[in-house]
Order: structure tokens, then sequence, then C-alpha cells
């Protein structure tokens, strides 16, 4: 899997509104153009183009006026689904509790240039707020029902809840609070449609405001296995972002999305279009080589599996591709100077593990 360009895919179903509104890409993209719109002149975009926050909101503000529906950021909101999140999209699926999805979210928000969020914590509960500086009083809006639409869309999908012939007072959903800064909007129905919640205009913040009691909800797909190696393709991906150049961290990201069943280093050069004999050599500059960067994904996983789960070590030796669980036993000892079960009880030196493998 990969990191899904998200603002690419909201550009994508502007598109699609716009044609049923009988508004051709071209006037779309000079009407924004006009505006600000920063990614060059040029009506060839890509799925590798890479749209600003900014950049969405000159496209939506543009499609707002040529097709004058003042509820566009919304309904577009409406249509980004977990599957639109990529590999993000996956490990928020995988999460224990609806708590540990926003953490995540924040976290890994980069991935996907992902919506402004700011986490406030208040005891347990929880609040999500939408930065808006800078942004005019249009913009400001709708980036926030933009930002607020996506979020009850995935929600819809984590919790699982049916908001409609349930018995009043039954859906935790109906304990969350969202204030707006702005009036009341013409549209105002629609969000009583979207957000099962309690809705205020004209306050201090664009803000949602999660309970405790909605917060450890758990998460219908939950699978903390998965979790691990979603968690771990997040983390690499967020990594790369930084380190886009390095042969080390593309390899690292392939592995780790191959675990269970990792790829052989002929693969992973067809992965990346290069040759193998490319990848040893750009590899060996950095200083490494394809056993070391694959036992450090080993043992990366491992140390997550032995203490995040139960699962017992022959189980983990076989998620970790070992035949016999002998040999994981001796590569753990190798790696980390103790055990698996030793880890697994505490019993490591964390000073010392960072002159290990990792």
């Amino acid at each position: 899997m990969k990191g899904r360009n998200l603002q690419y895919d909201i550009y994508q179903r502007l598109l699609s509104c716009m044609e049923k509104a009988g508004v051709s890409p071209e006037q779309l993209l000079n009407r924004a153009y006009k505006k600000g719109l920063s990614v060059g002149k040029c009506l060839s975009v890509g799925d590798d183009t890479k749209f600003s926050g900014l950049d969405i909101m000159y496209l939506l503000e543009a499609a707002e006026e040529l097709s004058g529906d003042t509820a566009l950021a919304m309904r577009i909101g409406q249509q980004i689904n977990i599957e639109s999140y990529g590999t993000f999209g996956f490990a928020l699926m995988t999460c224990a509790t609806q708590r540990d999805a926003i953490y995540l979210l924040e976290r890994y928000k980069r991935i996907f240039s992902g919506p402004p969020w700011q986490i406030v914590e208040q005891d347990k509960d929880l609040t999500l707020r939408v930065n808006c500086d800078g942004l005019s009083a249009k913009q400001t809006q709708m980036t926030s029902e933009l930002c607020f639409s996506q979020l009850a869309s995935i929600g819809k999908t984590l919790h699982g809840l049916k908001n409609k012939n349930r018995m009043p007072g039954t859906n935790p959903i109906e304990k969350v609070e969202i204030e707006f800064t702005y009036p009341e909007p013409p549209h105002a129905d629609l969000y009583i449609d979207i957000f099962p919640a309690k809705i205020a205009f004209n306050r201090d913040s664009n803000q949602i405001h999660f309970p405790a009691k909605f917060l450890d909800m758990p998460v219908k797909t939950a699978n903390p296995f998965d979790y691990i190696v979603f968690k771990q393709q997040c983390a690499e991906l967020l990594s790369n972002l930084d380190n886009s150049e390095k042969i080390t961290a593309a390899v690292r990201v392939l592995l780790i999305q191959s675990a269970g069943s990792f790829l052989k280093i002929g693969e992973v050069a067809d992965q990346l279009g290069i040759s193998e004999r490319t990848v040893r050599r750009r590899l060996n500059a950095e200083s490494t080589s394809f056993c070391h960067t694959l036992d450090e994904i080993r043992n990366l996983l491992a140390r997550e599996y032995l203490t995040q789960t139960e699962l017992i070590v022959a189980e983990i030796a076989h998620l970790l591709g070992y035949e016999e669980t002998a040999n994981f036993r001796r590569a753990f000892k190798r790696w980390n100077g103790l055990s698996p079960s030793q880890y697994r009880n505490g019993k490591y030196d964390n000073s010392r593990l960072l002159g290990m493998i990792t």
C-alpha cells in the first residue's frame, strides 16, 4: 500500500460534481487560478500533483461560484470515505477504540496532507479543533464543513452506528458537540443530516467535542495484529517525507507492506523499477544491506507483537516468516541480547537496545 494523495482525491470528486453541473475542468481551474491556485498554470493536472490546503480552498470557492451549490464542501467531504486515506485508512480501521483512531489521525496527518486538526485534552474527554488561521470568513466555513463532514464519513465506518430508529439516549454520538464560529448557513438542514450531534453556531472555535463515553467505544473492525503492521507503515511513510531520496527508506516501506510474506530483494527491485544490483549498491552507499534492513523490520515488528499482543512466540515467528521457532528465538537474542520471553516480561534495558540492530 502507498500513501494517498488525499487532496488530489478531493480534486477528482470536485471534477465529478462540476461535470454534473456542466462545468469543465478548464473552467474550474481557470477560475481557481484567478483566486491564487499555486499548482502551476498548466491544465494537465495528474495524480502526483501536490495541492496545498489553500489550493483546495481556491478550488472549492471556484466550484461553488460556478455551480451555485453553497453546500458543496460538505457534499465533497461526505464522499471522502476511509479508503480515500490509503494505508492510513486501513490503520484507522484496525484501531481498538475511537480514541486510538483520533490520536492516530493527529499523529500521522502529514502522510495524506490531512485536515489542520489540533487536539485539546480535557480530563478523559477530547476536543478536535480546526486551525483556520489566515483564512477568510468564507474559507473558514468551507474548511470547517469539509473537515467535519470528512470526519463524520470516517466515523460511520469506524463505529458502525445507525443513527435512525434508535431509542433516544442510547447512541453515544448524541453526546458529541460541534461548534462553528460562523452564523447558521442557509443549508443548516444538511448539518443535521450529516452530524447526529448537538450543533451550535457563532461560537469561539470550529471544533468537535468528544466525551469519554464516545471515545471508549470499540472500532467495529479492530484488529490488534494488523494494527501493528499498518501503524509501522504509517511511521515509515511519515519518515519518508523527510528522506524521500534514501533507498533504505523505500526498502523499509516495501518490507513492512509485505509483512507476513516478506519480499525478496529481486521483488523489491522490481517494485522500485531498478535492478537488484542497483538496490544492493545504493544500500551499501547508505552503510546498510538488504539482509540488515530485513532484520531491522523483523525486529521492529517482533517487539511490537511481544509487547502489544498476546500471541505466543511460535505464532510471532510464523508471522515474521520463520519456519522454525528456534531460528526466530536465536535471531531475536542476537538482535536484542535477550530472549523473546525476557523482552515480553519487561527485562530489557532501553539504553542498551539503542546500540542493537535498531
